[in-house]
């Protein structure tokens, strides 16, 4: 048995089950603030991006809440110094899911309950024409389905109102990411299934991102108001949107197997291909959109439903596009711009 490629292949997997692990963390996000946390990431009426998710709270008048700041306490500090995970490979309670989800999620709020702990064994299986690490809770971390993540932030930032007409400009600011594995290679990261002889493993790799301004001209205004603001309110907004700079890529990496996987000879055909486009900061794109909402108050209760970017896009009128393939010959990725 050759050490060097098992060595190789364990890294391979690792790296890649990693990866997705941390996608999928960054994908849940965080917020320091321990009200909106506490209701589940609800936005408070009156707040700008509350307003930008549904054009039609930019006319209803915001409730009278408390004045002054609000700092939360980090009382979950308090139980990571009581119980801080240790660092010492070689101590029997060293966990390193245990360190990754620390990080991850930092523990600035008090916590009365434990979630579940991943703490499945974790087996590995060499063979001459067989390799593969089983790790029970990979299923409950990685799913069949695409990993898909994205995000568009735009909240308005100075407006300008006479009567129900409206105006506003903020920043724009849009992430997307996916990645996805076939069928053979997700089975090897989360089912334990092993690495076979000519066989092909694939995953896909894309994101794009996007930042610039947007200028919104529109209509606000309550169709049905009573005396303490209760009632029916609706918006409707176009928007130009100037974009500054953009990228995106797709990237396509396969892995093929050798007859022998620990023989005398290279156990691994990998192939690499990617796409990038993007657009250096200063070259304008723009394009338009739409915005629109209804809310309805009554008593202590709002009830919304918005959408926002109907049919956006930023058109860019040069882009630079370059493509990598991975030269077999050399092991050096080439770049064609």
């Amino acid at each position: 048995m050759d050490w060097r490629s098992a060595a190789r292949l364990g890294r391979f997997v690792v790296a890649c089950a990693a990866g997705v692990m941390l996608l999928a963390s960054s994908a849940l996000g965080f917020t320091y603030d321990a009200r909106q946390v506490g209701m589940a990431g609800v936005q408070a009426p009156g707040s700008r991006e509350l307003m930008s998710r549904n054009v039609a709270y930019q006319s209803m008048p915001a409730r009278r809440i408390g004045g002054g700041f609000v700092v939360p306490i980090p009382l979950g500090l308090a139980q990571l110094a009581a119980d801080f995970p240790t660092l010492d490979p070689e101590d029997p309670n060293f966990s390193v899911t245990r360190l990754a989800n620390t990080a991850l999620n930092p523990p600035f709020f008090l916590e009365l309950g434990s979630p579940s702990e991943l703490d499945g064994d974790i087996s590995v299986f060499v063979a001459r024409n067989e390799f593969s690490i089983n790790f029970e809770d990979a299923q409950e971390l990685l799913p069949q389905t695409p990993l898909d993540v994205g995000s568009v932030w735009s909240p308005p930032m100075a407006a300008l109102r006479v009567q129900g007409l409206r105006a506003y400009t903020g920043p724009l600011l849009f992430l997307e990411g996916e990645l996805q594995f076939d069928d053979a290679f997700h089975g090897v990261l989360s089912e334990g299934e092993p690495l076979l002889p000519n066989s092909t493993y694939r995953v896909n790799a894309g994101g794009e991102s996007a930042a610039g301004m947007t200028m919104a001209f529109g209509l606000s205004s309550p169709v049905t108001r009573g005396v303490r603001g209760d009632g029916l309110y609706a918006g409707a907004y176009m928007k130009y949107m100037l974009g500054f700079g953009m990228a995106m890529g797709e990237t396509r990496f396969a892995m093929t197997t050798s007859d022998t996987i620990f023989g005398s000879g290279n156990p691994l055909d990998v192939g690499y291909e990617a796409e990038y486009r993007y657009a250096n900061f200063g070259n304008i794109g723009n394009g338009i959109g739409f915005d629109a909402g209804i809310g309805y108050r009554v008593g202590a209760l709002d009830f919304g439903f918005g959408l926002r970017d109907i049919g956006s896009r930023i058109y860019w009128g040069s882009t630079t596009l370059e493509r990598a393939t991975l030269n077999e010959a050399t092991n050096e990725v080439e770049t064609v711009v």
